[in-house]
């Protein structure tokens, strides 16, 4: 049984930082913003704080617990099912 290996040069797999950007420019953004609603309702948008997991730390979930602690509504999303 033999296995086929494809090989590819490193410059077909990566971009230079100038293209990287050039290939960008072509997808929408999404940009943060505060805005208040004709009722008067606030519809807070803010940057989130550090919240990775602490493995080493005595609660590692400590600072996600922080931020829901304090914050009314969080909708979490993830860009691909399962772990790293």
């Amino acid at each position: 049984m033999t296995l086929n290996a494809l090989c590819y040069h490193p410059q077909t797999l990566f971009l230079d930082s100038e293209e990287m950007l050039s290939q960008l420019e072509r997808h929408p953004r999404i940009a943060f913003a505060h805005f208040q609603r004709e009722d008067g309702s606030n519809l807070e948008v803010r940057k989130l704080p550090p919240l990775g997991i602490q493995a080493k730390a005595t609660d590692p979930a400590g600072h996600i617990k922080s931020f829901l602690n304090n914050s009314s509504r969080v909708l979490f999303l993830s860009g691909k099912r399962g772990s790293s």
